[in-house]
């Protein structure tokens, strides 16, 4: 369970889960500096007024979002995404 479920967004917006850079493609090794920012993640909480307007978004899906959208946050750790629903590109299926 993420510790991030005791911020719930507000608005037209949700929270994602990043999704960790690769850090091998085979047997190369990437420096983090030449790491790609990552824009897709787990969808990990939805605001009420999105829920209640029966979004095509669900908790647990894959998205890929805008690379240069929403506000970054990290917590224990983990990397978060706070964008607004319009900053979802498509839906992993």
């Amino acid at each position: 369970m993420d510790t991030i479920k005791a911020l719930t967004p507000i608005g037209d917006r949700v929270i994602i889960r990043c999704n960790k850079p690769e850090e091998k493609i085979g047997s190369l090794y990437i420096p983090p500096n030449a790491q790609e920012q990552m824009t897709m993640g787990t969808i990990v909480a939805i605001s009420r007024d999105l829920i209640n307007e029966n979004t095509v978004i669900t908790m647990g899906q894959q998205v890929l979002y805008k690379q240069y959208s929403g506000d970054e946050i990290t917590v224990d750790g983990i990397n978060y995404i706070i964008v607004s629903e319009d900053d979802i590109l498509g839906v992993m299926v």
